[in-house]
């Protein structure tokens, strides 16, 4: 005979795929986010050894970008999302996809305070933004790619948290063969770290 659901070990579970998808069909997206973000806290705490957070990484910081897309959000947890998502970008450009590696980067922001740059988000939202920047080069997003960069130019305390994004859109201007502001930029660079070069070398 057939059944709805199976029973083993104390757990019930829906005896077919389908059925189990017109369950979550049927909830609310608050209940969706609530059962997606439920779902990365129990994996999270499953997680014993660094390995296995390493393999869990995606799996877990996917369940929570979920519930937050249907408003369900913890703000005792949002800094922790936020380094999270960060991880899962900066894993995805190890392994050259870019794209996933820029929708991380967009999740682990809105995470983030909205005074993001104040002291103890500082690190993170650099980095953050950072990565970000790197992921539009790549991807050939100029309009995200200049948000990125922006953000990072307007809002770092010190020149040397300005020289990755410097470095990038060097980069991106010698890209579009555009070598002569390139070169500025790198001279630009190198002037505020105290090595002067002549504008203009003679032969």
């Amino acid at each position: 005979e057939e059944h709805i659901l199976d029973h083993n070990d104390q757990v019930y579970k829906f005896a077919h795929d389908m059925l189990q998808q017109s369950a979550y069909d049927l909830m609310s997206p608050e209940e969706k986010g609530a059962y997606h973000f439920n779902i990365g806290l129990r994996l999270m705490s499953s997680v014993s050894t660094e390995a296995s957070y390493d393999a869990l990484i995606f799996t877990v910081i996917d369940q929570i970008n979920n519930a937050k897309r249907y408003g369900v959000t913890e703000a005792s947890m949002n800094i922790s999302c936020a380094k999270m998502n960060l991880q899962a970008g900066k894993r995805s450009m190890e392994v050259s996809d870019f794209v996933s590696a820029w929708q991380y980067v967009v999740y682990g922001i809105s995470f983030l305070p909205e005074a993001k740059w104040e002291s103890s988000t500082y690190e993170l939202t650099l980095s953050l933004h950072e990565a970000g920047a790197l992921a539009c080069f790549v991807n050939v997003d100029s309009t995200n790619l200049q948000i990125n960069l922006g953000e990072i130019f307007e809002n770092a305390v010190r020149f040397e948290d300005k020289i990755k994004a410097y470095y990038i859109l060097a980069q991106n201007l010698a890209s579009l063969n555009r070598v002569k502001e390139a070169m500025t930029t790198v001279l630009h660079v190198l002037n505020e770290l105290g090595e002067d070069f002549p504008e203009e070398v003679s032969p």
